[in-house]
Parts: structure tokens; sequence; C-alpha cells
């Protein structure tokens, strides 16, 4: 029989057939893509091989190439492919790779997507252009040199996340929902190919370029809402809004801005009163400083002033916006009053600034009544002594008191006598007895002199004292009498009293009837201090009519007051009282 004997050329073993009668054979369990030695020897009937024939190189064919590895690294716009197909049954002529977008109905970019394939002898494969977070299938395979194609090897794979490439779209006001401090938003994501990720949150930024240039904190809305309250914004603030998408990456671009104002809010302050004076005795005027426009908090509609005395009821006057003073009329006399100023707008008025105290002007003062005189007679002058009821200084300030008197018929001025403010007497001197006067009395300010008083008539006093009155007598002895007796409420005032006893004697001859006349057993004189005196010399058991005479000294004479007895007919004009006997 014969045997065959073969060998990989890159391996040292050789292996043989079992021994074969026919003249050919197939070999089989060969590695592809070999080169093998083969030669045919032949067995005697011993069971020896002969020699060898001459060896025969053959090359096996190559095996189609199995599917590949893939390894890939993914990028945000990219990936790399490598086609990994090493194998010594098999010798690459290409490396193919290719890539497809998974089609997304809501990414329609995916549903346009035009596959990719790279064939070439390079096993490294990058793809580029791609977009940001999308789903991909990448495959990869082999062909040998006999231009067979291999196994695929298929990938799913999804590209990186990116910042957002564009800003969110229609940002926009919902001007129903805006606060003097907050404004309400709304608005739409990115375009779907734009968004390049996740959208995680979305970014608000504002800046105030009216009244003054601020920026507050930015809003972040987490979790991609898409409507968010912008706050701690200024009343009657315009802003400047604009908006941007965040992915995991980072921060897109911001948006157009839009602009916005957020609604009008109470003034947050008071005016502050710059001037506050009178302009009468029942009017004030006041100036102001306009508030700021940051303090105003909106469109100014009036002012309004308030006015108050002490802890009374407030009253208020307004003024249109553009004003900065007003005038407050109707006021009472010399009052201080205490003084403020709000502002009000669109949302309502703001609380009142700082107080400024303020007092009408003086006036002239009010009636002086209570005029009262008496009369008061020295030794040479009759003087008129004035009294009246003090006036308060609610209509200002009480500089004096002047009283005012003339004399009834005569054609003298008016004469005046001028007191101090807190008299509320005075002496008018000089006058004359027995004479009619008018007088009355007003009182001034430092704006003038009020109006009179109602006019008081005085008749000028006589210079004579008035009658003594209750006169009565007691015997201390039967030689001694004590008088006691009042002082006169009229005329000149006494400066001594003369006492008197009378006893009777008879009546004259050629009398119609008989009458007792008086006759001046006894007298004493007493200083006009003393209202009681003695009488001594009397006889015991004699009966005596007693008197008190008031004695008025005026300019050196003497004048007396009217008796009370009447001398020529003392038994009609007086009591007697007898003296006590002798013991």
């Amino acid at each position: 029989g014969y045997q065959v004997m073969y060998r990989d050329v890159s391996q040292s073993t050789s292996q043989t057939t079992s021994p074969i009668t026919a003249m050919a054979t197939i070999i089989s369990s060969l590695l592809p893509n070999r080169t093998y030695t083969v030669n045919v020897s032949a067995i005697g009937f011993g069971g020896q091989n002969g020699p060898g024939s001459t060896p025969l190189t053959v090359q096996t064919l190559e095996a189609v190439p199995n599917a590949p590895g893939l390894p890939t690294t993914v990028a945000r716009t990219s990936v790399t492919v490598e086609v990994v197909s090493n194998s010594p049954d098999w010798t690459v002529s290409q490396y193919c790779a290719g890539i497809v977008a998974v089609p997304v109905t809501d990414q329609p970019w995916t549903m346009t997507f035009p596959p990719r394939l790279d064939c070439s002898n390079n096993a490294r494969k990058t793809f580029a252009s791609l977009q940001e977070f999308t789903n991909y299938t990448v495959y990869g395979y082999a062909i040998n040199t006999a231009r067979q194609r291999g196994a695929n090897t298929t990938m799913s794979i999804q590209t990186m996340q990116d910042a957002p490439s564009s800003a969110p779209r229609g940002l926009s006001v919902t001007v129903a929902r805006t606060t003097s401090n907050s404004i309400m938003l709304k608005w739409m994501p990115p375009s779907a190919i734009d968004q390049n990720g996740i959208i995680t949150a979305y970014n608000i930024a504002a800046v105030s370029t009216f009244p003054l240039v601020e920026t507050p904190p930015p809003l972040i809305s987490v979790g991609g809402a898409l409507s968010g309250v912008l706050s701690d914004l200024k009343p009657y603030t315009n802003y400047s809004v604009t908006i941007a998408a965040s992915t995991s990456v980072g921060i897109g671009n911001y948006s157009d801005p839009i602009q916005t104002r957020t609604a009008q809010a109470a003034p947050s302050s008071g005016p502050t009163i710059t001037m506050a004076r009178n302009l009468s005795s029942t009017s004030l005027t006041l100036s102001w400083t306009p508030l700021r426009q940051e303090q105003l908090n909106g469109v100014l509609s009036l002012y309004t002033v308030k006015y108050q005395i002490g802890s009374g009821t407030a009253q208020t006057i307004t003024g249109a916006a553009g004003t900065t003073a007003a005038t407050i009329t109707g006021l009472t006399i010399f009052t201080q009053y205490s003084l403020s100023v709000s502002a009000t707008n669109g949302a309502g008025a703001g609380p009142y600034g700082s107080t400024v105290m303020a007092t009408t002007d003086e006036s002239t003062p009010a009636q002086v009544t209570g005029v009262k005189t008496s009369f008061v007679v020295t030794t040479t002058t009759v003087n008129a002594e004035v009294s009246w009821n003090g006036l308060d200084n609610n209509l200002g300030i009480i500089t004096g008191y002047t009283v005012v008197y003339r004399q009834v018929g005569g054609s003298s001025p008016e004469s005046m006598v001028r007191n101090s403010a807190t008299s509320t007497t005075g002496i008018v001197t000089g006058l004359l007895p027995r004479t009619a006067y008018t007088l009355s009395v007003y009182a001034s300010t430092r704006i003038g002199g009020g109006p009179r008083s109602a006019t008081v008539s005085l008749q000028g006093a006589s210079r004579e004292p008035g009658k003594v009155t209750n006169i009565m007598v007691t015997f201390p002895s039967s030689s001694t009498a004590e008088l006691t007796w009042s002082v006169p409420t009229d005329g000149a005032p006494p400066n001594e009293y003369v006492l008197y006893a009378y006893s009777e004697q008879p009546a004259t001859t050629g009398s119609r009837r008989r009458r007792a006349v008086a006759r001046v057993a006894a007298n004493a004189t007493v200083s006009a201090d003393m209202t009681t005196g003695m009488l001594t010399g009397l006889k015991a058991s004699t009966p005596y009519a007693f008197d008190v005479v008031a004695v008025a000294i005026f300019n050196g004479v003497r004048t007396t007051s009217q008796l009370n007895l009447d001398p020529n007919n003392i038994q009609n004009s007086g009591t007697f009282q007898a003296t006590p006997a002798e013991p």
C-alpha cells in the first residue's frame, strides 16, 4: 500500500495518513491558509516504507474571516472603531466598518442620517460629524485576500452629551402673573437637534436697566420645567431677561433678551419736608423733596399732606403729582401742627415721611372780660383800681393790657394806662371827684391790640367818707362808754374817727313844740385803723345818744361823713341810753 506524509512548514512535526491501497486520498483537518509539504512512500509486504517521493509544496485556501472584535471610543460628535480580525486562517485585505443612526421619531435627523461605510486596509476607522447624544449602530467585518467577506460584529453606541448649541425658544412673560417683585416666565426647549443631551436645568438671568442697573440672582429651574418665577426683583423696574439651557456637561447659549417691567408697588418711603412755616394766623405753607424713582416704585399720582394738632384727629389735603409744595388754610390761630407727606401711585399710598412741626401765626387777642373798678382815695388824689380777667395765650402771646378811660362829656382825649402781660389789675390816677367816666380794657399781642372790653361807667368818688354804721355801745363804768362800729363802704377812706355822746337840752323859747336839742357831752378821736373807742367823763344814771363820724383829709381839707343823729331832733333820731348809776 501507500502512506502520505505531510507537514505544516511552520511546524517541525510531520503527520502521516493511515496506509491506503488506492492511488489517491484526501487529507482533512488541515488548517486554512497554511503551506504544507507532502510526499508519498510505498509500503512493502514486510511493512517497511520505502523512500518517500519528492516533496510537493501545497497551500491550503484561506478561511472566511470570523466576526471581528470591535472596540470603540465614543466622543460627543464622533466615534472611533477598530476592526480586530487577526488570525493565521486568513489574510485580511480590507477592514470594513459602518455606522447608521437609530431612527427616533422626535429626533428627525436620525431619519435622514446617511449610512456610512469605510473599507480600507486601515483597521481604525473614525466617524465624525455625528449628532451629540444620539443612538447609533456601529458594525464591522473583514475581507480576506480571496475577497471573501467575513461575518459582522454589531454594536450600539450613544454619542456623549454636550452643552446645548442653541438657546431655549419662545421666552415670554405671563403678564397676569407679574407682581411688583416677581416675573412669571415661560419658554420652550431648544430645538431637539440642538439640545445635545438631557436638559437638566434652565438658567434665567435678569439685569435691571431702570431706574437702577443691578443684577438679581439668576433663577435656576431644575428638572427641565418650562416655566418659572424670577423673584426678589424691584418694583416698577425694567429688566432685560435671557435664558439658557443646561445639560450635565454645561450651559448652552443664552437667548436674545426680552424686555419687561415689574408691577407697581406702593412707595417705600415718604417725602422729606424741607420747609414749613406760617403764612398767617390760620394758614401754613410747606415744601418737600420728591421721591427718587427707586423709592416711588411706580407712577406718582398724588401727594397727601397730613396735619394734626397733638394727638387729635388728623386731617389731610392732596396735591397733584407735579407739585412739591402745599398751603393749608382754615387752621386754628397760634397753634402748633405736626406735618408729614406721603406719596401715592397706582398701587396705593406709601408711608408718611418724617414729621415736621410748624405753628400758625399769632392774632390779635380776644376781648377782655370781667372788668371791675373800685376807688382809692388818698389825701391828695382820687384813683380807680381796675381789675379784669386775664387772657390765655391761645391767640398769641399777650404782651400787655391797656386801660382806656375818658371823662363823660369832656373834650379831652382818651387816656391810657399800660400794664404788663401778667397783670390783671391797674390803677387809674388823677380822677376828679364826683365826675363820670367811661372805662374799658384791651389786650395786645405782637400783632396788635384786640377788641376792647364792654365799657364800664364810673363816677368819680366823693372826697367825703361814707356814713359810719352798726354803732354799738357798752358801759364799762358809770362814767365810761365803749363804742364799736363798721368801716364805711363808700366815699373817701377815713383818716380818723370822732366819737360823740349827746345829752338832751331844753328847746329854745318860742318853739311851736318842745324838741330835744343835742348837746355834745363828750367826744374823742381815734385813728382810721380802729373800729372801737372810749368816751369818758359821762354822768352816772344820765341818758345819752351816741354817734361816730368818719373824717377824711383831702389836700389838707378835712371832710366828715354824715351824722347818724339829727342834732335838732335828737329824740326822734336816736335812742337814749342811760349810763349806769354810781355804785
